[in-house]
């Protein structure tokens, strides 16, 4: 496989030695997970519906088109993982356009509930504790690998 690139993009990536190979390697699995949660939602859209939630400080309500593969839930989407506050819980949803939606409020109303988007669970994986994006995989079919570097 081949790629073509500008002349100056080629210049500055020879410029920093950036590992190419690599770059693209990352940018093609994007790419195919992106494909494969479009596919995935296509099979999922009869069990989407209407999904609304309250963020933001003052509160208003926020809606879209998609299912809970994590449904937020005070008790059971809290994570007892290290770096997190205790009293955060998350839900996960994917979208009628197959993004992925990361609510995350506080069971004490310590701060107002937040709404995020991201393309793919991976890039959601940012925010997400562990055991909450494990729960997320499974539901979209994947199997969650965790890499460490040790």
């Amino acid at each position: 496989m081949n790629i073509s690139v500008p002349d100056v993009l080629a210049e500055q990536v020879r410029a920093i030695q950036m590992p190419v190979s690599e770059v693209c390697q990352r940018a093609l699995r994007q790419a195919l997970d992106r494909s494969q949660q479009l596919k995935s939602t296509d099979s999922a859209t009869d069990s989407m519906g209407e999904i609304t939630v309250e963020v933001d400080n003052p509160p208003f309500t926020f809606g879209f088109i998609g299912r809970w593969l994590v449904e937020p839930d005070r008790d059971d989407t809290r994570t007892g993982e290290d770096g997190y506050d205790a009293g955060a819980y998350w839900g996960v949803a994917q979208t009628k356009r197959g993004r992925i939606a990361v609510y995350t409020a506080h069971c004490n109303d310590r701060w107002p509930a937040q709404l995020n988007d991201h393309d793919t669970l991976d890039e959601a994986a940012k925010e997400l504790p562990e055991d909450i994006l494990a729960m997320a995989a499974r539901e979209l079919g994947e199997d969650l690998v965790v890499w460490r570097d040790i």
